[in-house]
């Protein structure tokens, strides 16, 4: 028998990597719920505002859906009329 270990979940990670997806326009901002955004400062508890995570600024916003607790918000395609 084996025993399975799991690491703790990679939030921002995971985010990170919706967010660069290929193919898709860069992001312009991740926007967050606050329980997210409380989680991706840590359980220590810490203080620190989390504004931006690989140059991709965060926005928190009460607004969005609970799942998954986030928005991607991208950069219009080339040559699309804004």
């Amino acid at each position: 028998m084996t025993t399975a270990h799991w690491s703790a979940p990679d939030i921002a990670g995971d985010i990170l990597a919706a967010a660069h997806r290929p193919g898709l326009p860069e992001p312009v901002a991740v926007h967050v719920r606050p329980e997210l955004r409380a989680r991706l400062c840590g359980a220590d508890g810490a203080d620190e505002l989390v504004t931006s995570l690989a140059g991709v600024p965060f926005v928190v916003d009460e607004e969005i859906p609970g799942v998954p607790g986030f928005e991607i918000h991208r950069a219009p395609p080339e040559g699309a009329v804004t």
